[in-house]
């Protein structure tokens, strides 16, 4: 008897807790809900808050230059729902202000207001378009205007070619052009000669390229650079070595004295392009030695190549010097 009693009690224990969770349950499924609806509410709700926003500023006048640099973000004052401003809080997707300067007001002497009528009334972007400009900071937002001067300057290359063994340059790299306009205030371009090309390396050439490069823009883009694309021309050929054995000829010798040279003949050696090796002949160079800068104690005077061919390049003779003897 005493067993069945205690298995009532207990059985009775597990069905109080059960109705008690269940009523826990009932109570945090309700408070949940209850949160829930509470928060749609006030997240549907609309608010004012101050955001910082991107300006992007459309219609500035292509023949004036702007002077002050203008805010590239403003502080904007928005109204929107909740649930929009909570978006743009958490994923910081906003969108950007448009701003038409061609509504600014002239306050004179080149200077302009934009104020609230260049101003969007609403927020580009997929979030922002929910939010309400209520005013932004700074109020007016002042351009400063100079006349745009032109000037025409040189282009400068700063481009450089490792080339496959053999390739040599066989010229002058080429721009064209050669020159270009650069506009902007007059002050400014009095101080500017040349512009830059982008520091850009080819590498691996083996002929003739013709190549698009960027012209880098001057004191970051207050002066403007048309057209500000050139083509290079690099004139990449093959090459290969030769030599050819060239007289040496003494000059600035005293009256009655004659000066000779061991050897007196000397081996020039140089790099031509390959479809022009065979024209190159000893008589298209001209070696020398000059009186006036031989060594009497040592007996040795240096050797110059006063003429050589202009397809030629990297020309050496095989000895810097050469022994002398003179005779009267």
């Amino acid at each position: 008897m005493a067993n069945t009693s205690d298995t009532k009690k207990r059985d009775g224990l597990k069905k109080g807790e059960f109705f008690l969770n269940r009523r826990v349950s009932t109570f945090f499924a309700c408070l949940i809900i209850a949160g829930t609806a509470w928060l749609l509410h006030q997240l549907s709700k609309q608010y004012n808050t101050v955001v910082k926003v991107p300006a992007i500023y459309e219609n500035l006048p292509e023949d004036r230059v702007v002077l002050s640099e203008l805010p590239d973000t403003l502080e904007t004052e928005v109204r929107g729902s909740g649930f929009t401003i909570l978006t743009y809080k958490w994923l910081n997707v906003l969108g950007s202000l448009k701003i038409d300067a061609s509504k600014a007001k002239s306050l004179g002497k080149g200077d302009y207001a934009i104020t609230a009528n260049a101003i969007p009334t609403r927020i580009s972007g997929t979030i922002g378009n929910g939010l309400k400009v209520l005013r932004v900071f700074p109020d007016p937002i002042i351009i400063s205007y100079e006349g745009r001067s032109e000037k025409k300057v040189s282009v400068t290359s700063r481009i450089s070619v490792v080339m496959s063994n053999l390739y040599r340059l066989s010229d002058s790299i080429v721009l064209n052009p050669e020159y270009v306009v650069i506009s902007g205030p007059q002050n400014i371009l009095d101080t500017i000669n040349t512009v830059f090309t982008e520091v850009k390396t080819f590498t691996g050439l083996e002929k003739l390229t013709t190549q698009d490069v960027k012209i880098v823009q001057p004191l970051g883009g207050l002066v403007s650079v048309k057209p500000n694309i050139i083509k290079a021309t690099i004139p990449v050929g093959r090459f290969t070595e030769g030599f050819v054995m060239v007289p040496v000829t003494a000059i600035n010798m005293p009256a009655n004295a004659v000066l000779r040279t061991y050897p007196d003949r000397i081996k020039i050696v140089f790099e031509v392009p390959v479809e022009e090796y065979a024209s190159i002949k000893e008589d298209m160079f001209r070696v020398i030695v000059d009186y006036n800068k031989a060594n009497i104690k040592t007996s040795t005077v240096p050797v110059e190549i006063i003429r050589k061919p202009l397809n030629v390049r990297n020309i050496r003779p095989e000895n810097s010097q050469v022994e002398f003897i003179i005779r009267k």
